[in-house]
């Protein structure tokens, strides 16, 4: 058993994890990050090992904290590294309003999972955007002592895996 695996968590309703619209292959590995350093740990290590990455918010965030504070976390840890490829998701819960505030201000991706789903996700394909109904397999770096090096290498095994 890898350093990883127990904090690794396939997060669904009905126990299926699965994206909506994407492909395994050409869905990055996702990191769910609730703080500064958790972000910046996550990009750092895509950044070592040159591969793309997926950033999920907490369950609900966006009801608590909103589009806005999600997307500067990550704007501030891609400082360093801009040219990393990053896809930021604000998991919206069941709140197609909060999903539809995401995608207006420039999210090209949201996770939710209201009754509004077809809705939501046909206007989210209106935008070039896309919405997800299912959190994907994450790493889940709360668990984890809020080290710099300890986070880093969690981020940076899981990419690799």
């Amino acid at each position: 058993m890898g350093l990883l695996q127990s904090y690794v968590r396939h997060r669904s309703r009905h126990g299926q994890t699965r994206l909506s619209d994407l492909t395994a292959a050409s869905t990055p590995k996702a990191i769910e990050v609730t703080t500064p350093i958790q972000a910046a740990a996550a990009i750092n290590a895509a950044a070592a090992l040159r591969v793309p990455v997926m950033l999920l918010s907490a369950e609900g965030a966006a009801a608590y904290a909103g589009p806005s504070w999600f997307a500067h976390l990550i704007d501030d840890a891609q400082a360093r590294f801009p040219d990393v490829s990053v896809v930021r998701v604000l998991d919206c819960g069941d709140q197609p309003g909060l999903a539809m505030a995401a995608l207006r201000d420039g999210f090209s991706t949201v996770r939710f999972d209201g009754p509004a789903f077809d809705k939501i996700a046909d206007i989210a394909t209106q935008l070039n955007a896309q919405a997800l109904q299912r959190r994907p397999a994450i790493l889940t770096l709360d668990n984890l002592r809020q080290d710099e090096t300890i986070l880093y290498t969690a981020c940076e095994e899981w990419l690799q895996e």
